[in-house]
């Protein structure tokens, strides 16, 4: 059987793969998987908003380089 730890390191190492192949993918999975890390309330509320801000930029970077 899996320790807590164990399923928190595979699942931090599927998001850390998943934020190399596609940033803006990665960060919205990093949004479904805070709850899985114990972060809850307040310190929710702030890395949601944080990492939204994050997946605009990113996605504004992209259509930048896409269209010079």
């Amino acid at each position: 059987m899996e320790s807590e730890g164990s399923t928190e390191q595979h699942l931090g190492a599927r998001l850390v793969e998943t934020l190399d192949r596609d940033p803006v993918a990665g960060w919205q999975a990093v949004l479904e998987a805070l709850p899985t890390f114990g972060i809850t309330g307040d310190d929710l509320q702030m890395l949601t908003r944080e990492i939204r801000d994050h997946i605009r930029l990113r996605r504004a970077h992209r259509r930048l380089r896409q269209h010079p």
